[in-house]
């Protein structure tokens, strides 16, 4: 009798530990995906700028498109491109070669 209490004692607290594992799980990955936003959000914002001021300074219509196009993917208007997360705006002021937006699940 004491050995099945234990046992059933023993199983509620593993499934108790599963659940709470599930639950850190969970946290840790809405935090990192929290993180990658707000990084997102910050690489936008420091490229928003620097065009801005760039634009500002040359009057080269390049450096307005491009500010114009950070806008239009933020808003949902372009396909975002692929590996946009990454250093993609230091691709395009550099002229070099991007990697091709994906297809846009926009609701325009």
């Amino acid at each position: 009798m004491v050995s099945l209490a234990l046992s059933s004692l023993s199983l509620w607290v593993l499934f108790r530990v599963s659940d709470k594992q599930a639950q850190m799980s969970q946290a840790t990955e809405a935090r990192y995906q929290s993180y990658l936003l707000a990084d997102e959000l910050r690489q936008s914002s420091d490229d928003l700028t620097r065009l801005a001021r760039t634009y500002v300074v040359t009057g080269d219509p390049a450096y307005e498109k491009q500010y114009l196009d950070i806008l239009d993917i933020g808003n949902g208007k372009k396909a975002r491109p692929r590996h946009y997360e990454r250093i993609y705006r230091d691709f395009v002021a550099a002229g070099a070669a991007v990697p091709p937006a994906r297809r846009c699940r926009c609701s325009n």
